[in-house]
């Protein structure tokens, strides 16, 4: 994985009455860690959120990006059964790792391996 994914931060749009105790965050931008054009990146955003809707997957705008948010990749906050699920959507949008968040802490979850990394509190890396 990428290590400056550890450097995370987010920005949510969490409806007050929804904050769920575990849920997943994804994105489809950068295929496989490669940089695209914005149209594909816009493109593959709306697969993603059509994908969701179809399995009828409550989900609500999460953007992660570097500290500063000079690098930002617009996403989706997934309320799935478990992190293996999760990981399991990654893989199918070609990414590279999908965040999951249970009991307000972040882990980082490899599509590629079993690797996961603790990467702070969800409260800290969304500036709460």
């Amino acid at each position: 994985m990428n290590p400056e994914y550890q450097n995370v931060r987010f920005r949510a749009v969490i409806p007050e009455d929804l904050m769920p105790r575990a849920f997943g965050v994804i994105t489809a931008c950068n295929p496989d860690g490669l940089t695209v054009s914005d149209a594909q990146n816009k493109n593959a955003t709306q697969r993603l959120q059509a994908a969701l809707l179809d399995d009828n997957r409550l989900h609500f705008p999460v953007t992660g990006g570097s500290p500063d948010f000079s690098h930002a990749e617009p996403g989706f906050g997934v309320v799935w059964d478990s992190p293996d699920e999760a990981v399991t959507w990654g893989r199918k949008f070609q990414q590279e790792a999908v965040f999951w968040i249970e009991d307000g802490l972040v882990q980082l979850l490899s599509c590629t391996d079993e690797q996961s990394v603790f990467v702070g509190r969800w409260q800290v890396l969304c500036g709460l």
